[in-house]
């Protein structure tokens, strides 16, 4: 059990809000091996928030970082895997299919 996403989504019985932003980095983490850039966030049409926006993430329980010397290098939690799988069945991946493949 993910405790962190336990706490973060049970608030008020079960929740979860992501932004724009947070579904994107969701969708590269799950499906992308390069470093997400600034150009990749442009042709997104996002603007450049990586590190709050991995932060909030990684408070929601579904991103961690595996190595504190590098904190950029952030994995999918098993919760932020189904969250992703939530993400496609909802077809929320479609505008950023060009973007990530």
């Amino acid at each position: 059990m993910n405790k962190t996403f336990r706490e973060n989504v049970t608030s008020t019985k079960f929740a979860l809000t992501l932004s724009k932003s947070m579904i994107f980095h969701l969708l590269w983490l799950s499906e992308s091996q390069h470093v997400c850039g600034r150009s990749h966030l442009t042709l997104a049409g996002l603007t450049d928030t990586t590190v709050p926006t991995r932060g909030r993430l990684a408070a929601r329980g579904l991103v961690y970082s595996p190595d504190p010397n590098f904190p950029g290098n952030y994995k999918l939690t098993r919760a932020g895997e189904l969250v992703v799988e939530l993400i496609k069945e909802a077809g929320l991946d479609e505008e950023f299919k060009e973007v990530i493949e």
